[in-house]
């Protein structure tokens, strides 16, 4: 249901600024051969679980938020189809409670800062007769290297922990633009859907404990409405 009603939003708002931006006279030119854009894009997202009991988790309380700032831009080899190199960085905080069966609960805080390189294809598809409004779908490669650190208490026990991830993937994008006018516009993506890949080393700050390797594969083939990147671009 709060898909729909995020679909739903979405698709007022492009037929409000499609009929707004109107105003401002002859729209921009097409995107042609030869010509290249840059952006500047911001996301936020939180996750809050409480009381939560399955096969692979038992916590009483669990928050999750990211922050990302992502720059990039393209070339045009062609109309309508650009190719080019993303950049992003985010940061990630967590704070959970885990239920252990005997004794007292786990309390843990995490922090990890990663950067992003996203090297990709672009293909656009203008929408009415103005060239203002497109649609895009954008496929890309992923890699990315994070730091941050873990404290973990459990009682009286204190650990603490340095972490280094890296991840591998591979990134579908859909999303849309609104070029209102000189070459500026409006940009939104509506979250990515792909396969990923993250190797994470956790080393404690006690020699004495051995450190920790995880790693996981992670196939996502829904498209996150409730997940926006927002921001700005300039087509030139």
């Amino acid at each position: 249901m709060n898909r729909f009603l995020s679909f739903s939003v979405l698709i007022l708002l492009t037929v409000f600024s499609s009929n707004a931006f109107a105003q401002f006279g002859d729209p921009p030119k097409k995107l042609e051969k030869n010509t290249g854009y840059v952006g500047l894009l911001f996301s936020y997202s939180q996750n809050t679980k409480e009381n939560t009991k399955n096969l692979l988790e038992n916590v009483k309380f669990d928050k999750t938020s990211s922050t990302s700032v992502n720059t990039g831009g393209g070339y045009f080899f062609k109309e309508n189809f650009a190719v080019g190199m993303g950049i992003t960085y985010d940061s990630k905080l967590s704070d959970t409670e885990s239920i252990n069966t005997f004794g007292p609960n786990t309390i843990s805080d995490s922090e990890v800062f990663s950067w992003f390189f996203n090297p990709f294809i672009r293909n656009y598809f203008p929408i009415g007769q103005r060239n203002q409004f497109y649609i895009f779908t954008q496929t890309g490669l992923q890699y990315g290297f994070g730091n941050g650190n873990e404290t973990a208490e459990t009682g009286s026990a204190i650990e603490e922990y340095d972490i280094k991830e890296k991840t591998y993937g591979i990134a579908f994008t859909p999303g849309m633009i609104f070029l209102v006018k000189q070459g500026f516009a409006f940009e939104l993506n509506v979250g990515v859907v792909g396969i990923e890949r993250t190797e994470k080393k956790k080393v404690s700050t006690d020699p004495d404990i051995l450190p920790e390797l995880q790693s996981s594969t992670k196939a996502n083939l829904n498209i996150n409405l409730l997940q926006l990147n927002l921001g700005l671009a300039y087509y030139f």
